[in-house]
């Protein structure tokens, strides 16, 4: 891969296809990032919708979302701050916040509880509209 782009990437200097985004270069290179809008296969596309990879991009003022970023040359990403790690967790609490509890659900080992569980996120922070056992009415 001699030609290509070379950054920096949680302070190892990588090189990355045309075609590949940070976060592509960051699987290739061990560092896992998390993810929930597209699953690494043939036939799905990572949109940047859901927010979940976000990292930190020296000298920009906005978190950069890293499964649609490519990255340029001599670019700086963190993808371990504080920041980034921060609205991650917010991401996932959020979405936790609207989901059954993972005992509950329908797939315990969903990626996405995987994803909250390696975060430390069980769903507990922000009241989850199925919090109370009104949320199944009885049928007759």
């Amino acid at each position: 891969m001699a030609d290509g782009v070379i950054f920096t990437l949680d302070g190892k200097t990588v090189t990355a296809a045309d075609d590949e985004t940070i976060w592509d270069v960051a699987k290739r290179e061990g560092t896992r990032i998390p993810h929930l809008c597209h699953v690494d296969m043939p036939g799905y596309r990572p949109d940047g919708n859901c927010r979940a990879c976000m990292v930190d991009v020296e000298g920009e003022r906005v978190l950069a979302a890293s499964c649609i970023r490519k990255p340029s040359a001599g670019m700086v990403v963190k993808t371990d701050t504080e920041r980034a790690r921060k609205s991650r967790e917010i991401v996932f609490e959020l979405l936790a916040s609207n989901m059954r509890p993972a005992a509950d659900g329908p797939d315990q080992q969903s990626m996405f509880w995987q994803w909250a569980g390696s975060m430390g996120i069980s769903g507990d922070r922000y009241s989850s509209k199925f919090a109370s056992d009104d949320v199944r009415p009885e049928f007759d």
